[in-house]
């Protein structure tokens, strides 16, 4: 049996994000995070020139580095990763052993990330509004109430 890491490979490869020393390297391809930074910094000179000093602490990022989707719809991504994990878990019968259970649970948060990065990217999900609320069942009957 060939126990070298190499030969270990995911069945869709490597995420694309993913920097050959560790970790992951995001791209601003459209100076998103560029063009924020100018422009907090402009609205807290003009703040701080016109003797606003309230209004520099009030500063709201700006939209265009939202996604267009709030942290309740993200959430259902992360269920999907969280599910398949307890199942494996109830289908090796480890459920009951703390260890494995929490390192289960860690690997489906991990594996949630790239899911994430690949939907927004660098932006940030929204607040949710508040009353907002999600519900999610999955194909294997598991149901996810969020508010």
């Amino acid at each position: 049996m060939n126990t070298n890491t190499n030969s270990i490979q995911h069945p869709k490869g490597r995420f694309v994000w993913a920097d050959p020393k560790g970790g992951i390297t995001m791209k601003d391809e459209t100076n998103m995070v560029t063009n924020m930074c100018k422009d907090l910094a402009s609205k807290l000179i003009k703040s701080l020139m016109s003797g606003k000093l309230s209004d520099a602490m009030r500063m709201r990022t700006p939209a265009y580095c939202h996604a267009d989707a709030t942290y309740l719809d993200c959430m259902k991504f992360e269920l999907s990763f969280f599910e398949g994990f307890l199942f494996l878990l109830k289908e090796r019968n480890l459920l009951d052993n703390q260890v494995e259970r929490i390192k289960y649970l860690t690997v489906a948060y991990i594996a949630g990330i790239p899911t994430g990065l690949m939907k927004n990217g660098l932006k940030t999900p929204l607040n949710p509004i508040m009353g907002e609320t999600s519900c999610v069942q999955t194909a294997r009957g598991s149901t996810l109430y969020m508010e």
